[in-house]
């Protein structure tokens, strides 16, 4: 089996859909190609699938990083009930003491989430002392265009996402990038990009 029929095939038995929407099975083929990507995809199109099902095949971990602790919290709900192992890492998911217990479990392989969901206020303050640490095969940032000059007005932290992808590629194993965003222009794509690495 290929890598794209058991793409299409967790799309079926895994998450319900029939056939990929327009631009998620190109996106999908890229990543699990082992290529960075940069999509940029209109809100309701599905940009989720695009790294969920990756992450489904892929050996180490998929980080997410987002800026909407409520949409982590229902991507979280919705895999977990797909019997999909995730966890989430925001300033609202866990006690200190919660916290530190699962990122000790993982850490020492006694947890294994499929994905891991995070803020990047929480990846600034734990890429020294996690997320460093995590073997990453796949980093996804969404709504990256405030990686860009103009968002960092709106999210100053997503700042520190370029620091800590430097760092990764600087191992043995560097993670495949992948980047979404709803609306840009050629300009800010062109910055996203350089920024990250891409």
């Amino acid at each position: 089996m290929t890598a794209m029929q058991a793409a299409r095939r967790a799309l079926s038995e895994v998450f319900g859909y029939d056939s990929f929407r327009p631009g998620q099975e190109e996106i999908v083929a890229a990543i699990l190609s082992g290529r960075d990507v940069m999509a940029v995809m209109p809100t309701g199109a599905g940009k989720s699938l695009c790294y969920q099902i990756p992450a489904l095949m892929l050996p180490k971990y998929t980080v997410v990083i987002s800026p909407l602790t409520a949409l982590i919290d229902d991507q979280v709900r919705s895999l977990r009930e797909k019997g999909i192992a995730v966890e989430a890492f925001h300033s609202k998911s866990h006690s200190k003491d919660e916290r530190k217990r699962i990122e000790e479990e993982i850490l020492g392989g006694k947890r294994k989430p499929t994905l891991i969901y995070t803020t990047p206020e929480t990846l600034r303050a734990k890429a020294d002392f996690f997320f460093s640490k995590l073997e990453i095969s796949l980093l996804v940032i969404d709504e990256a265009h405030c990686v860009s000059v103009w968002g960092n007005d709106f999210r100053p932290s997503y700042r520190c996402i370029q620091n800590f992808i430097e760092k990764k590629l600087r191992t043995a194993t560097p993670p495949i990038i992948a980047a979404f965003t709803a609306t840009v222009d050629e300009k800010i794509f062109k910055d996203v990009a350089t920024k990250l690495n891409m």
